[in-house]
Formats: C-alpha cells, sequence, structure tokens
C-alpha cells in the first residue's frame, strides 16, 4: 500500500530500509571514516582553542607597552582603543578606561624619569 508510506515516510519502516540499501551501495564514506574524520576535527578545535588562549595571553602582555607609544604618537584613547583591536582577539579587547589608566601610569612613569 504505497499510499500510506507517502504520507509519512518516518512510519513506514520498509520505506526507511529501502532508502538505506542504494545509500549504502552508493560508495559514499563508511562510518569509521567518517568517526575518524569527527574525531580528526575535534582535535583540530582543541589545537585552535589552545592558541586562541595562547594568543589571549601573549595579547595581555604586549597590550600595555603599545599603549603608551601610541598616545605619545598623539592617538586618543578611543583610537588606541580600535587600533588595540585590529590586533588582539575580540575577547582581549582593552576597555577605553583600562588604556587610558595604562597611559596615565606611563605617562607618570616618565614624567618621573625626565624631572631634572
Amino acid at each position: 500500500m504505497p499510499g500510506k508510506c507517502s504520507v509519512a515516510v518516518r512510519r513506514c519502516p520498509s520505506r526507511r530500509g529501502a532508502q538505506a540499501v542504494p545509500w549504502e551501495q552508493a560508495g559514499g564514506p563508511r562510518r569509521e571514516e567518517l568517526l575518524a574524520a569527527q574525531q580528526r576535527f575535534r582535535d583540530d578545535q582543541r589545537t585552535l582553542w589552545a592558541l586562541l588562549d595562547e594568543a589571549e595571553t601573549l595579547s595581555k602582555a604586549l597590550q600595555q607597552p603599545c599603549a603608551a607609544p601610541a598616545a605619545a604618537l598623539g592617538l586618543r584613547l578611543t583610537q588606541s582603543v580600535r587600533w588595540l583591536a585590529m590586533l588582539v582577539p575580540p575577547r582581549c579587547v582593552p576597555s577605553r578606561a583600562t588604556v587610558g589608566r595604562w597611559v596615565e601610569h606611563a605617562s607618570g612613569r616618565a614624567g618621573g624619569s625626565l624631572a631634572v
């Protein structure tokens, strides 16, 4: 009775079995190959997350020393934040207030060494 199966394929197990046979005979990837590819993708994803964490750590160490020279070159705080946003991952971009504190701290250190 083909009329009943055409309404809802999931209710007709014989039709699902009939579809599975041609898919198996089509010569697509085997289940083991798909599982191996999935495992490779997961390994790659773990590696990428580890690299992102490393980039965040590295970027925190490099952001503060870049903020003061940017201010010395005449960049405003907002421009400095946008410039840092181009260099570091989005989650690591400091706030404008943080960059302001870094510049203030650097100018205090520079002012102390320039005092005669």
